[in-house]
């Protein structure tokens, strides 16, 4: 299956480095929409978390999305999560919360080039 050739070229989704990661590139489209269905809840989570100025729940909420992205073949997003987690834990909160939303946006970007995806398999 050649899925890059289903995709406008992606920012964030790196298709070649999820069969690296997993073999098999039959699979993403089940685990694509798992992603996807579990994003809302984990981004709730960061919201309320930064409301509460919860450090702990960011950053723990962050650890999943980094996973799930590296996962997903979107290994940049993941480290550029990493050093989110890595600043939140070593700074001021509130400077960090910038960092924290721009995270969250260029989740939002892969989450649409994965629906992009999903609609052309």
């Amino acid at each position: 299956m050649n899925a890059s050739a289903l995709l406008p070229k992606q920012q964030h989704l790196d298709l070649e480095r999820f069969q690296l990661l997993n073999a098999d590139l039959s699979i993403f489209p089940a685990v694509a929409r798992v992603f996807i269905s579990v994003l809302p809840d984990w981004r709730k989570e960061v919201q309320r978390a930064i409301v509460w100025s919860d450090v702990q729940a960011v950053c723990d909420s962050l650890h999943k999305m980094k996973g799930s992205c590296s996962m997903m073949g979107a290994e940049q997003l993941a480290l550029e999560i990493a050093q989110v987690e890595h600043a939140l834990l070593l700074s001021d909160f509130d400077r960090s919360t910038p960092q924290v939303l721009n995270v969250l946006r260029k989740i939002g970007e892969m989450e649409d080039e994965v629906k992009v995806f999903l609609a052309n398999v």
